[in-house]
């Protein structure tokens, strides 16, 4: 059961809906693959009605449904007729649960299709502009589409304004929130002390010796913490977000902490170089903590928050706090002092 409301929380809802409001082409490429582009077979709003009704229940929380008006060439139907099928969908755009996308190849763009398209904040693809400017590789055409229909270039770069400013303001939420966590207080003096907000797309932070990045761990110890000579894993959180973690380094062992944390594990590190560096998605590095250099260290990975995070998606970004100790020592088998259930290992 908890496989399949994983499944359909990835895979449940369409993200992408394809239409072709005309099979009529203005141009007869010698590549392309549609054998009617010759005709002008056109969607009636009838259609489209029919289509945006069952789109309403595609759409998902998540995101929006991606309308993508292909062809044929989409525009050769013309701005009335385009504008009626759009006509349906409006009370699910203006929702937010569903956008436009047009595949084209710009050729029929004129202020009139600009005009339409800025005010459905459209994405108007244009390979064959892309490849007049020599920018085949580069996913963005705001640069083409200024000289051709500059209402949507400012569309979008105000949209990518807005989506920076919004990135902005989650990432200072983030730290926010994992300032607000109360700082751990370490019951002897640890050499070095930091924290750091590290984001976690791939679901891992790591730290690897110089040369040895991307080096396999191997199996994941109570699925938290992974070891091999100059690699470490430490599995952070269950959904991409932000994870709050703390850094301690010590000459000695550290008492075992275990009042508060879900689960308490810990296993050998051994370093040729004499570093361990943790290190984010983002880039959110901790400081060096192999403090006695080249050679053995245990390391004791403390984790809180991964059980609300696997058990509501809604669950606030930065509740995942982590907390690492590292410390010189030679044994390489690894110990669980606490694991999931709740439940405290000898």
């Amino acid at each position: 059961m908890e496989r399949q409301l994983e499944f359909d929380r990835w895979f449940g809802h369409a993200k992408t809906l394809v239409l072709q409001p005309t099979t009529l082409c203005n141009l007869d490429c010698v590549y392309c693959y549609l054998p009617f582009r010759r005709l002008s077979n056109e969607m009636s709003p009838e259609v489209a009605q029919a289509v945006a009704d069952s789109a309403a229940e595609l759409t998902d929380p998540s995101g929006p449904l991606d309308i993508v008006w292909h062809g044929g060439e989409p525009l050769a139907l013309g701005l009335r007729k385009f504008g009626a099928l759009l006509a349906p969908f409006e009370d699910l755009r203006q929702a937010g649960r569903i956008q436009h996308s047009v595949q084209t190849n710009a050729t029929l763009i004129d202020d009139e299709w600009c005009d339409l398209a800025a005010q459905n904040e459209d994405n108007v693809s244009a390979p064959a502009v892309a490849k007049a400017i020599g920018k085949m590789n580069n996913p963005s055409l705001t640069g083409a589409l200024a000289k051709l229909c500059p209402s949507v270039a400012q569309a979008q770069e105000d949209e990518e304004e807005r989506m920076r400013a919004e990135n902005d303001a989650y990432i200072a939420a983030a730290k926010k929130r994992c300032s607000s966590h109360p700082r751990h207080q370490p019951k002897i003096r640890p050499v070095r002390q930091a924290r750091a907000t590290m984001w976690t797309e791939f679901w891992y932070i790591n730290a690897w010796d110089e040369g040895n990045e991307g080096g396999s761990t191997g199996d994941m110890v109570a699925d938290l913490v992974g070891s091999a000579p100059g690699a470490l894993d430490i599995w952070a959180a269950d959904e991409i977000g932000h994870a709050c973690v703390t850094g301690e380094a010590y000459r000695r062992r550290p008492p075992v902490e275990t009042r508060g944390w879900e689960q308490v594990v810990e296993v050998g590190y051994t370093t040729a170089k004499g570093t361990l560096s943790i290190v984010g998605d983002n880039g959110e590095e901790l400081p060096d903590l192999a403090v006695n250099g080249p050679g053995d260290y245990r390391v004791r990975v403390h984790v809180r928050g991964r059980k609300a995070v696997r058990e509501n998606i809604d669950t606030p970004d930065a509740t995942v706090q982590l907390l690492i100790m590292v410390f010189p020592g030679k044994e390489k088998k690894p110990t669980i002092y606490r694991d999931y259930p709740q439940k405290t290992r000898k």
